[in-house]
This record gives C-alpha cells, sequence and structure tokens, in this order.
C-alpha cells in the first residue's frame, strides 16, 4: 500500500460551492488552490428547482391535509446531493493517498452532512473542522487567508 503524501487537503464549502487547497510541506511549504466543484442547484430557491410537492397526509378529522416530507425541502435535497459528491471527493483523495491530513472549513449544516458522509479513510484523516461559511469567496483571496492561518497554527486547531 501506498503511503500518504506528506500533504494537507483543505475543504472550504457550503451547499454550492466546494474548493479544495493543499499544504505541501515538503514541496512549496504555501497553501495552494488545487480546484473547486460546484453545484449551481445550492444556491437555488425551493420554487426554483424541479420538482413535484410533497405528498400529503388527511387526518380523520378536518379537511386539510399536511405534507408528508417538511423536512426534505429540494433545496435541502440538493445540499445532500452535493454533500455527497463533495465527500466522494474526500474519500478517493485519502484511498489514492492524495493527502495525509484534512480540514474541513464549512457552513455549519453542511458540515454537519460532511462529517457523517465521508468515509472511513477520509474520517481517520480529519484532523480539524470549523463551522464556518468561507466558499463563495474568490480562490485566491482564500489561499492567502488560509496561507496565513496555517503559518499562525490557527488552521489546525479543533475537529
Amino acid at each position: 500500500m501506498k503511503k500518504p503524501a506528506n500533504k494537507t487537503w483543505i475543504l472550504v464549502a457550503n451547499r454550492a460551492y466546494a474548493k479544495i487547497f493543499e499544504h505541501d510541506a515538503e514541496e512549496t511549504d504555501r497553501v495552494i488552490f488545487l480546484r473547486e466543484l460546484e453545484h449551481p442547484e445550492g444556491r437555488a430557491m425551493n420554487r426554483e428547482i424541479n420538482t413535484d410537492k410533497a405528498g400529503r397526509q388527511f387526518s380523520s378529522v378536518g379537511r386539510f391535509g399536511s405534507p408528508l416530507d417538511t423536512e426534505n425541502s429540494p433545496k435541502e435535497h440538493e445540499a445532500e446531493r452535493f454533500a455527497k459528491e463533495v465527500a466522494a471527493a474526500m474519500d478517493l483523495g485519502a484511498e489514492e493517498n492524495g493527502y495525509s491530513e484534512l480540514v474541513i472549513i464549512a457552513e455549519p449544516k453542511f458540515l454537519g452532512r460532511l462529517r457523517t458522509l465521508i468515509g472511513r479513510e477520509a474520517s481517520t484523516r480529519l484532523v480539524s473542522s470549523t463551522a464556518k461559511d468561507l466558499a463563495q469567496r474568490d480562490a485566491k483571496e482564500l489561499e492567502r487567508e488560509l496561507d496565513g492561518w496555517w503559518r499562525d497554527g490557527s488552521l489546525k486547531k479543533a475537529v
């Protein structure tokens, strides 16, 4: 089995964007932008997402029904789909030993989704996670800020 690279991946994500950065201690000793995943449906309003309405349930008393599925709005469903895609990318990186440590900075609800969806291999490499939505920011701006946080040690605080 190939030894994990001495690299840290830093994932900055929300329901619409995921930016992957890398810190390579042996090569550049700085944080660099690797790639971005986009999910435009994550920015859409519920009414803009093409979907059927939720089914309704009727009680034996009264004429009006209530929605069957209020927790999984179209927007939440799209966020879950994107979280699965992002988690799969983190899992693949771990399986291919592309990184030895993983740092996640994500919008709070999306962070919760990611933490439950990443596989065992990626999960064991998770060294820090922060609930903060920075994903809409420019990649170059984030690269500079993350590099500064890396250097002052604040990037790897708490899991």
